[in-house]
């Protein structure tokens, strides 16, 4: 702040926005506010309360100095520095506890990351067991070692323990939506054979777009079906929901069937008598194109039901339409815990 050509005050922005802290002038007529030329800047990004752009206080500054004003979040362990140091680009990656002394200089990027591995992972169980649903383990623990420590209920379906995995969830995301890319272009890049088959198709391939902008929506389940492994060699990771479903007596029916139920289990059966059971196929029923939810977490074609079974008829696709319908059923069974999208596709 000047006042007849002599500076009165000084005032540091940086000290105001930390401490509230500002000199304390009464302005008269003729006062001049100067801001001086921007000094030497570093740019923060990653596990910070404040993602900005700085300026240090003179040509360089401390890493320390950077933290009081970044506030990296409590996880934050490690910095990423680049920049350019005698005419030649740098990057150092740095604990935090080090990059309090280091350097900065004009130009630089800080990225503050989370790279501490946490020694224990956090499991939840679900299904036929009592007391408590969510466990602490040290790294490396197995299914068996945390099934040890759950109170399971005598009606359990060891069997069919399985697991909804995060990073199963992600790959199955991945794979749902590179599948409705792969539809779309082919949808929308086949060409007609016939001016009837246009018609026809244009009216069709709005149900079709209609539906894949649907299963964009699907939440996959993240299930991995462990398939008679030994649960002693399955490793937990953190976030992992072990679900031990119920012993069942029941076999559901829906999709393309005239009565669509549920019905008591009956050993040996194989799916096509609980279609008959059901009331038979549709006309619409594509009989080739049967799925089987198992309760383990399986999604089988055909064979023989069990108790606990979901069998689902799908219906047969327009001619026009079979092959794109095809690669969207090859997706979906290929994912095999994406529960919702075949609830979706049955309706």
């Amino acid at each position: 702040m000047l006042r007849g050509g002599e500076v009165i005050a000084r005032a540091d922005l940086y000290d105001f926005l930390r401490e509230g802290m500002l000199p304390r002038v009464s302005f008269r007529t003729g006062d001049a506010i100067v801001v001086e030329e921007q000094g030497s800047i570093v740019s923060v990004s990653g596990d910070v309360r404040a993602p900005f752009t700085f300026e240090l206080a003179g040509q360089t500054g401390q890493g320390g100095e950077l933290m009081q004003f970044a506030r990296p979040q409590p996880g934050a362990t490690h910095a990423a520095v680049f920049g350019v140091r005698d005419g030649q680009p740098i990057s150092a990656y740095i604990p935090l506890n080090q990059f309090s002394a280091f350097t900065l200089m004009d130009g630089d990027r800080v990225q503050f990351e989370s790279d501490a591995r946490p020694a224990n992972v956090l499991v939840r169980v679900e299904g036929a067991h009592g007391g408590p649903s969510v466990f602490t383990e040290v790294r490396g623990t197995t299914v068996a070692q945390v099934l040890a420590q759950v109170a399971i209920d005598a009606d359990a379906d060891m069997e069919a323990i399985h697991l909804r995995r995060q990073s199963v969830r992600e790959a199955q995301r991945q794979t749902l939506n590179e599948g409705l890319e792969r539809l779309e272009r082919t949808v929308l890049l086949s060409p007609a054979r016939s001016p009837a088959e246009a018609q026809s198709r244009a009216t069709s391939l709005a149900f079709v777009t209609e539906y894949i902008q649907r299963v964009r929506q699907v939440e996959p389940l993240g299930i991995l079906a462990l398939d008679g492994q030994d649960l002693n060699q399955v490793r937990v990771e953190t976030g992992d929901v072990i679900v031990i479903p119920r012993r069942s007596q029941v076999v559901t029916i829906a999709g393309e069937v005239n009565a669509p139920q549920s019905i008591l289990a009956q050993s040996g059966q194989s799916v096509s008598q609980y279609v008959r059971a059901a009331g038979g196929y549709t006309p619409r029923a594509d009989r080739r194109n049967v799925l089987v939810f198992r309760q383990d977490g399986q999604l089988r074609e055909g064979g023989r039901a069990m108790p606990g079974d979901r069998i689902l008829v799908m219906s047969k696709p327009d001619s026009t339409l079979l092959p794109f319908l095809r690669d969207l059923t090859q997706t979906i069974f290929q994912m095999a815990g994406v529960l919702v999208a075949v609830d979706r596709f049955s309706d």
